[in-house]
């Protein structure tokens, strides 16, 4: 049951997936990773994990957040078919990521510049930080999205305590 975690600063524990209260952060559903299923490869683990953790959230239109991990297009669509809106960190070369934002991930070059992509009610923003981040969401109207400057994000993160 305990898994091997190269990067972790503890490198063998057991694997907790959770799904957590944004206004309170308690855990209100968890799962326990026993390792893989049968003798195959698992493809989209973290589509699958997000998917069994908001199961009992469907077409209650509650905001789900996840990062780069469990991120991919088609998780994004198949959680608002399911009545759930979602945010997350999407990375460049996963599948479904859009053809024209491709050149712009490495076309960025002053911090604080964004180039935004919407097909109906779902956007990928790449936002030029100290590299590119990509964000798909689609917690907004159609075409009603608002850029904000570099420092806004700083502004608005002032609140928190950093070590």
């Amino acid at each position: 049951m305990k898994q091997y975690m190269p990067i972790k600063p503890t490198k063998w524990g057991i694997k907790v997936w959770g799904r957590a209260d944004a206004n309170n952060g308690y855990i209100s559903a968890f799962e326990v990773y026993t390792g893989r299923k049968g003798n195959r490869t698992e493809k989209g683990r973290g589509a699958t994990i997000v998917k069994g953790l908001t199961e009992q959230l469907h077409g209650t239109y509650r905001h789900v957040f996840y990062d780069n991990f469990f991120s991919s297009v088609d998780l994004a669509l198949d959680l608002l078919r399911a009545g759930l809106y979602s945010c997350g960190t999407l990375r460049s070369n996963c599948k479904g990521f859009p053809a024209l934002l491709k050149p712009v991930v490495k076309g960025l070059d002053t911090r604080g510049s964004s180039k935004t992509y919407q097909n109906g009610n779902l956007t990928v923003t790449v936002w030029q930080d100290n590299r590119p981040v990509t964000l798909i969401f689609h917690q907004v109207r159609p075409y009603h999205y608002q850029l904000c400057s570099a420092q806004e994000p700083r502004r608005y993160n002032s609140h928190l305590f950093l070590p």
